[in-house]
């Protein structure tokens, strides 16, 4: 048999004032967008499951008459939304940002940097000493289906996606060929 017990942490009991300190620093590290609310827990010495009872307490809370301090654990379960709703705004702007930066590079291409290293055989300290260093620089070229795509979102007037077929253009399919009614070919 084993020794050892499960270990639970002891019961903290914290005023009013100290749940809604607490929840402040949680949410604002958490509205940040970086973090997710179980490290703005950690970072804050609160277990996320005894944060997430704070904020179902409050929920029910705000159906009681008030005092002080129901008021302040009350508005535990807003502070916690806002800065839900924050943390989601900041990381779809951080996701747009990048998009964003991606489609560029995409777009214009870019240059990548190889390094290969050649080793001497190990000498008899068992040290291996560089033999030659190889840098090689690759283009890479723009991706044309990001340049089609950027063009088409961008400047949709001058640009159109031509491989659009209308759906009662009817047709048919033969090999990699649409022959349409009128006569049209296009190729897939």
């Amino acid at each position: 048999m084993s020794d050892l017990k499960e270990k639970k942490s002891p019961t903290v009991r914290r005023s009013a004032k100290t749940k809604w300190l607490l929840t402040h620093e949680i949410c604002d590290n958490y509205k940040k967008g970086k973090y997710s609310i179980e490290s703005c827990c950690k970072n804050s010495s609160v277990p996320e499951r005894t944060f997430q009872h704070w904020i179902s307490t409050s929920r029910k809370e705000k159906k009681k008459p008030k005092s002080k301090q129901r008021e302040l654990i009350a508005e535990l379960a807003t502070i916690y939304d806002k800065a839900k709703s924050e943390a989601q705004r900041a990381y779809y702007n951080d996701l747009r940002e990048n998009a964003k930066r991606s489609l560029h590079k995409l777009v214009e291409g870019f240059q990548v940097t190889e390094r290969k290293t050649t080793y001497h055989p190990a000498d008899e300290d068992g040290e291996r000493r560089v033999k030659e260093i190889v840098e090689t620089v690759k283009n890479i070229l723009p991706s044309a289906t990001a340049v089609i795509f950027a063009l088409t979102n961008v400047d949709a007037n001058n640009f159109k996606h031509r491989n659009q077929i209308p759906p009662d253009a009817g047709g048919t399919v033969e090999g990699n060929k649409i022959k349409l009614p009128d006569g049209t070919e296009i190729d897939v």
